[in-house]
Order: structure tokens, then C-alpha cells, then sequence
């Protein structure tokens, strides 16, 4: 399985970018979970994605697992260049 964190936009060059790569996958038989910023995909994305069997998640769910509702601490989205913050983002994928 490929765990695929991905930000892309509704449309564009990076959105083209991961259907690209995911039909690549798909075709290759590689089960493949993409983990977005938003919280669901628009209808597109996700009918997309259930034609390919590819599970979608969102960032801030995988951050927030287990932790209460509301939990100030928790940033929604990547921050590349902070040590710290990619340590913890490790721990919790």
C-alpha cells in the first residue's frame, strides 16, 4: 500500500499531477491511500477515486485521531519546515 499526502487544488497542473499518478497505480494493481487537506474530496475527486478503489482521508483526521474534539494544538495542514512538527506528523501516520 502507498499512503499519498498530496496537496493539490480543484483544478490545474496538481490536480492533473495526481490523477496522473494515480491511474498509474490503479493500472499497476498498487493500493493507494491519498491523504488530502480537505476534508472530503469535491464530486469529481471523489468519484474518481471510488472508480480506482483508492480510500481518501484527510490531513487533519490522521492528526487528530484520538485526541478531543476541539483540540486547539492541532495544525490542519503541513508544515514543511519544522522539525518538531514533522516528527510528530511521523508518529502519527
Amino acid at each position: 500500500m502507498i499512503i499519498l499526502l498530496a496537496e493539490f487544488y480543484a483544478s490545474g497542473g496538481t490536480r492533473t499531477y495526481i490523477e496522473q499518478l494515480l491511474d498509474f497505480y490503479f493500472t499497476q494493481k498498487i493500493e493507494v491511500m491519498l491523504v488530502g487537506l480537505e476534508s472530503n474530496p469535491d464530486d469529481d475527486l471523489g468519484n474518481f477515486l471510488a472508480e480506482r478503489g483508492v480510500t481518501y482521508i484527510s490531513y487533519s483526521s490522521i492528526l487528530t485521531a484520538g485526541r478531543p474534539e476541539g483540540d486547539s494544538k492541532v495544525r490542519l495542514s503541513p508544515k514543511v519546515w519544522s522539525y518538531s512538527f514533522m516528527r510528530r506528523e511521523r508518529t502519527a501516520f
